[in-house]
Parts: C-alpha cells; structure tokens; sequence
C-alpha cells in the first residue's frame, strides 16, 4: 500500500525504518532566523525515490515544501505543506543576518556623526562605522572610525569619548529595531586616539621626568654623541652604563633599520599603556623604550664631559645581529653568544 503514515517515534525506530545511510534534502534559499521546535514523530513514506523540493519566489512571506515519491509504477503521490513567516520584532525571519547588521550600520553612523570630534557634518569630519558578527555569533562588533581636521583649540578626551560612543550606541541599539538582537546594556567601548609618541625625541619628552632629562642626552659620552642620534660615530669606551645603554640603543636602531638610517620611520606609541603598537616600525619603538626604561632610573654623570676624554679599545670584538620575537634587535658576540629566536642573546653554552 502507498502513502504516507504518521506513528509516535518508538514505533519506527529500530523496527520499520532502516539505519539512515542516505538523505534526500534540499538546503533553504533563506537564512533560518528561528526554529519553532522539532515534532516527536517520523513520517514514513511507502513507495520508492522520494523527492523533496523546497519552492519559493524568494519574496518574505513564505513558500512551500513538496514531497513526491513513486507508488507501484503508475501512480506519482505528491504532498505538498504551505507555510507563512511570522515576524521577530518587527523583522520578518527570513530576513538575513547581513541586513540586520546593514541597518544597525545605518543607524550608528547616523548618530555617532553627531559626536564625531572632528566636526559633525560632512564637510568637516566623516564618521565610517563597521558592523560585523563574532565567529561564533555571540557578539556585534562596531568598529567606529572618526576622521577629519580636528580643531587645535580642541583636547581629544578619551574617557569621555568613550562615554559619548557608550553613551550613544546604548541609546541607538535599544530601540524596538534592535533590542531583539542585541543586549544594548552591555557595551564594551574601547578608543584608540591618534599617536601622540612616534619617534625617539617624543618619547623621551614624554618618559623621561625624573633625574635624567632629555636634555641630559645630548653628547652625553663616547658612544652617545649628538642628540638620540642611533648613527652617531662611536669614538670610544662607554664612560658608565648609561653611555653604555645608549651603544645598545644605537646597535638596536641600526640592525632593526638594516644599517640604514633612511629606515628610521614613525612608530605608534600607546603613553597609557605604555606599550609598543603594532606597525611595520614597532621593532624601532622597542629599541627606544629599552633605552628610556633604563635612562627612567640612571644617575646621570656628574661634571662636563670632555670628548677628549675618550679612548679608543684595543681590540674590537666581532659582532651579529640578533632578532628575536620579531619585533626585538639586539648585536652580540658570535664568539662568546649565541641568539635564541625566543629569548633573545645567551651566553653561548650555558643556556643562560
């Protein structure tokens, strides 16, 4: 007998219906927003080459399934169920994640423009807003980025940026539109303000404020001649660690450079953090707050230093350039040093 029977799902399993070794599906034409439920029960089809076709006109209010199977060798069944959408909040289901996230792009960098620091209107400051979905579809992700002429008179807060982007988003996501897709009462704003420490010089004006001064650096000793100056000539012994720490500064710069110094570029320097950002020149930010975190706790030399002073070694060891982690440069001696990719130079043999 052909047809279609309907029992509870004990009845069939393991006794009327084979193992599933094969599936004849086809996928939707539309994102599935939500699932109602599955039934408890298993439709058995009595006849043979089963056809499942999903229809639609791609519009959003609905389509339908249709089911064909064979019966003996004339007769074709067919089984047909009509189905309508029903809306989430307003949003009809079928409406894909991509347009959800479109219109919350709309919507944010119509209101965020308002707080743009750089002017709110077209001419003066552009506000470029990103909406994107976490890969496991937990989390909307904005990216805001504020662009435009900021005015000199104008001190760029990031505290209170951060309250006006929390501020604005939290009120922009909790309408009827979006509450039903996002939890606007958790917002984690986070601001990156343009550098203000991209190059030697700026960062010792930033760092160092204690004993030893930026001033302090100019032509401090044999091996720190001009002002932070990496290539510099080296006219003899280092007269005390700090002149010292200033040699490897300037190996650090000239290995990270290539022994060039028209490699010398601007860095991006976090003063909150104080931490290194990323950037193709971030190896040269390192270099420098290696130096300025020593330099932060030197006793500078006391009495005036005279270049006469100075006296030339004896015998100059051989020297390599190290890399290590990518971003850090430091010379060593191959004769006596070995450089470890992670950990940077060791004394060779001993691990250490």
């Amino acid at each position: 007998m052909c047809g279609a029977s309907k029992y509870p799902r004990e009845y069939w399993h393991g006794k009327h219906v084979p193992s599933r070794k094969s599936y004849n599906s086809l996928k939707p034409t539309f994102n599935v927003m939500a699932r109602r439920g599955r039934s408890d029960h298993y439709i058995a089809i009595n006849g043979r080459n089963p056809t499942f076709t999903f229809k639609s006109d791609g519009s959003l209010h609905g389509g339908e399934v249709a089911v064909e199977w064979d019966c003996m060798s004339r007769w074709l069944n067919t089984m047909i169920v009509r189905y309508n959408l029903n809306s989430l909040g307003g949003i009809p289901r079928r409406q894909s994640r991509t347009a959800v996230l479109n219109d919350m792009k709309a919507a944010l960098q119509n209101d965020l423009q308002l707080i743009n620091p750089y002017g709110d209107t077209a001419d003066t400051g552009e506000t470029v807003v990103k909406v994107t979905l976490s890969d496991d579809e937990s989390k909307v992700q904005v990216e805001i980025e504020f662009a435009g002429v900021r005015d000199e008179d104008v001190v760029l807060d990031k505290t209170v940026l951060v309250q006006k982007v929390s501020k604005t988003s939290q009120k922009t996501l909790s309408t009827d539109q979006f509450n039903q897709f996002v939890d606007a009462s958790k917002i984690d704003a986070k601001v990156q303000l343009p550098p203000t420490v991209t190059n030697t010089e700026q960062m010792a004006e930033s760092l160092l404020t204690g004993n030893f001064t930026p001033a302090m650096a100019e032509d401090y000793g044999c091996s720190s001649q001009g002002y932070f100056d990496a290539f510099s000539p080296t006219i003899g012994k280092a007269r005390d660690d700090t002149d010292a720490a200033f040699y490897k500064w300037k190996k650090c710069v000239q290995c990270a450079t290539g022994n060039d110094k028209f490699k010398i570029g601007a860095y991006d320097y976090d003063e909150d953090e104080q931490v290194c950002l990323r950037g193709e020149n971030r190896a040269l930010c390192e270099c420098d707050l290696a130096l300025m975190t020593f330099l932060q706790t030197a006793e500078p030399f006391n009495g005036h230093f005279d270049s006469a002073s100075c006296s030339v070694a004896d015998h100059q060891n051989p020297t390599k350039c190290c890399n290590w982690q990518q971003h850090y440069w430091a010379v060593y001696n191959p004769d006596r040093q070995d450089c470890d990719e992670i950990e940077g130079v060791k004394e060779a043999g001993t691990g250490l």
